[in-house]
């Protein structure tokens, strides 16, 4: 039978992989691939269950039917950790995605954004909630989760599965994944199954792991007298997800996991040229160390110089330069026009800055650089991949910094103290010849330097200080109740969850001011990748710093987190009566107190990261064109 463990065998056998017969019935990775059997044998008999349903009978109702679901589910999530890390795409058409989450899986780094169709188990659920549903459509979403699971049992991924460095590889995935979405409900809408989920998908990875370690010897008693406590820990939720500990289960339990984790990627020098390894970094020994993935390459073409002293002397070049108004077309607007550094490199003080012509006001809220190094895609519709792209894209922009590149290296270079730093850092560079590339290279080693600072949270996950109670009072309604770690994902608290590949979107329904009278007009993500589900969808942002960055939403609309808090606890545009289809956050009140909002917001201001910013600006050098000489650092407006 195909997808059997005979067929399974075979395929082995075939591929040149002999192992003893009792080695196969006992090792680890038979227990990994009799779980894609039995899920295999599960899929088989919902889809005949389906075949038969009769939505007119009352001996099979569509309770029934969900129920059938949900067992499936849960022998899903015995296998999960295993087919999300070997086959991601394939993943996607067993258990999801939805709506603009399809984007997900298309890194752009190396591809265009496409339309990539997800199927499986959360969609068929997610679809029997909508009326017009189709028994056909039903079939359609199953036969692609089986056929999906096909693929991984044709590869076998034997060969995968029997080197330990995988394992390693897989677990860091897993580890990642527990402490950002398998406890949000960010998979599993029905919150009252995610804790009984999570213990079955635990209990049965400890057993693999056991398995697995029995082979190879890879960890110590320590790691499993860890996982053991986290599996007691999860017997004493008794099933309450509303009741769970994240803070504590995070920080007592999956950190410390994924520390030892790390220790032996070290320790064996494990390299992986797999995509979803890209962004992943082996020297973070935390979740919560910054250094744990990297998306974008602030330093350019300075990346390799390692002299402290002479990276701090293109850290104080970046400075003026990020100051001088010669890169815009009047030479009255620098970077720190808008991207304040004593306001976090925001501006608190309009809903939205000025525009190049000074009377009229961008569409767009002026938003943080801090942590953008750590984001996948630039603007609020990931309309750039890179920070040099992004540059560019500004000092062009007619209602931006109006003028071109051949100009500012002109102008640039006219600045004998410029021209000179240039001559001598050009050999230390990879580019050679100067251009445009080397400027935005220099202000980007002054913004890296911000980019690793750590909040009080972080400190408490690292148990650099105490816990506060208040705060993961505040974490746990956070990832809980509020549903706020649904997008907003740990560590990052932006959109970006593991492997940190690239950024979601999400629709809203942000309105156009606070009478809710209209929504915004800005159509987001549309107007760079034309598809219904982007209509109005934006980037979610970190919540980092978020006390210090007002004013909030893509169109700065709030000016207070009381204000931003109150509309996700209405249910957004829509449970404001806003006509928005396409929204993705649910329209359901969250019935948030006053008493919980309050806690929320002390979790979030634990999230301001300890930054020494400079208020005083640089000065500017002299210019060899006289009319540049009288302008002012920081620019006018």
């Amino acid at each position: 039978m195909k997808g059997s463990f005979l067929y399974g065998l075979f395929i082995s056998l075939a591929m040149g992989i002999v192992l003893p017969d009792s080695d196969w019935k006992g090792n680890y990775s038979h227990l990994v691939l009799s779980n894609f059997q039995k899920l295999g044998i599960a899929l088989d008999s919902l889809e005949l269950k389906i075949s038969n349903f009769n939505s007119s009978s009352s001996a099979f109702s569509i309770l029934d039917l969900r129920n059938e679901i949900h067992k499936v589910r849960v022998i899903f999530k015995k296998s999960d950790p295993w087919l999300r890390y070997f086959e991601p795409i394939l993943f996607k058409m067993i258990n999801g995605p939805l709506l603009v989450e399809w984007e997900v899986e298309a890194f752009e780094k190396f591809e265009l954004p496409y339309k990539r169709e997800g199927a499986g188990l959360l969609l068929m659920e997610e679809y029997l909630n909508e009326e017009d549903y189709s028994k056909d459509s039903l079939l359609i979403l199953c036969k692609q989760a089986r056929n999906a699971l096909v693929f991984y049992e044709k590869d076998s991924i034997l060969r995968e599965l029997r080197n330990p460095e995988n394992v390693l590889l897989v677990n860091r995935l897993f580890l990642l994944n527990l402490a950002s979405i398998y406890t949000t409900g960010f998979e599993c809408p029905d919150t009252s199954r995610i804790i009984p989920e999570l213990k079955v998908m635990l209990t049965e990875y400890f057993k693999v792991l056991s398995s697995f370690n029995d082979e190879f010897r890879i960890f110590d008693n320590t790691y499993f007298k860890i996982f053991k406590d986290c599996l007691i820990f999860l017997d004493e939720t008794n099933g309450v997800w509303l009741n769970f500990n994240h803070f504590d289960f995070i920080r007592s339990y999956v950190d410390p996991l994924f520390v030892l984790n790390q220790k032996q990627i070290q320790l064996r020098k494990v390299e992986s040229i797999a995509y979803n390894e890209y962004s992943l970094s082996n020297s973070a020994l935390s979740i919560f160390d910054k250094r744990l993935f990297f998306a974008q390459d602030f330093k350019g073409v300075f990346r390799s110089v390692k002299d402290s002293g002479t990276q701090m002397k293109i850290i104080e070049l970046g400075e003026q330069l990020f100051y001088d108004p010669l890169l815009s077309g009047n030479n009255k607007r620098s970077c720190a026009s808008c991207h304040i550094p004593g306001q976090y490199f925001t501006d608190t003080t309009l809903q939205t800055s000025r525009q190049f012509n000074y009377y009229e006001y961008l569409e767009r809220n002026t938003p943080t650089l801090i942590n953008s190094s750590h984001s996948q895609l630039i603007r609020m519709d990931g309309r750039h991949f890179s920070f040099f792209n992004q540059t560019k894209d500004v000092l062009k922009n007619s209602i931006e910094l109006n003028t071109d590149e051949k100009t500012v290296e002109r102008k640039v270079l006219s600045c004998q103290e410029y021209k000179s730093a240039f001559k001598k850092y050009l050999p230390l560079s990879s580019e050679l010849k100067f251009s445009l590339i080397h400027i935005s290279s220099a202000i980007g080693c002054y913004l890296d330097q911000f980019e690793y600072n750590l909040s009080d949270f972080d400190s408490m996950m690292l148990n650099y200080k105490e816990s506060d109670e208040l705060i993961q009072k505040g974490f746990n309604l956070f990832m809980g109740k509020a549903q706020c770690g649904t997008c907003h994902f740990v560590p990052g608290f932006g959109g970006l969850k593991p492997p940190f590949l690239t950024n979601e979107f999400e629709v809203l329904g942000v309105p156009e001011d606070t009478s809710y009278q209209n929504l915004s007009n800005d159509l987001g993500r549309f107007e760079h990748f034309k598809s219904s589900e982007t209509h109005r969808a934006f980037k979610t942002p970190t919540l980092r710093n978020i006390f210090l960055t007002k004013p909030y939403m893509h169109n700065g609309v709030f000016g207070t987190l009381d204000q931003v808090l109150d509309f996700y606890n209405q249910g957004g545009g829509k449970g404001r009566k806003l006509d928005i289809s396409n929204q993705t956050l649910s329209e359901e009140k969250l019935n948030l107190t006053s008493e919980e909002i309050y806690l929320i917001k002390t979790f979030m201001n634990s999230l301001t990261e300890k930054i020494n910013l400079n208020y005083s600006k640089p000065n500017l050098p002299k210019s060899n064109f006289k009319k540049l000489n009288s302008r002012i650092s920081g620019g006018e407006y």
